[in-house]
């Protein structure tokens, strides 16, 4: 992988640690997209984030290390993602909304188009 490619990415999942609670995350290509922009409104935070080449997880060593007693809305604005928690796997596409529960691990396969 390009070392360059890779900081970049870990800056990227740096932010979205910050700003979404913990997850760990791994590369897929070389030419992913990552960005992340947060906004609120009336006490809601929104995190909008585009990404594809990438998959990201919290497993439960994520979970632990987070006070995390919320849902993730997840608002597929276009291409496809497959979300896994509890066993139960959806792929979504462009239209779709899940909920992941934030206190129990989760996996994310955010590839683009499948």
């Amino acid at each position: 992988m390009n070392p360059a490619v890779d900081n970049e990415f870990q800056q990227w999942l740096s932010q979205i640690n910050q700003v979404c609670g913990n997850f760990t995350g791994r590369l897929l290509t070389e030419r992913y997209t990552g960005v992340l922009d947060t906004h609120f409104a009336k006490g809601l935070k929104l995190s909008t984030v585009t990404t594809s080449g990438v998959n990201l997880s919290r497993t439960w060593q994520e979970v632990k290390g987070s006070d995390d007693a919320w849902f993730y809305t997840v608002f597929q604005l276009s291409g496809q993602a497959i979300m896994e928690q509890d066993e139960r796997q959806v792929q979504i596409g462009a239209g779709d909304i899940t909920l992941l529960d934030a206190s129990r691990p989760c996996f994310a396969l955010l590839a683009g188009v499948f």
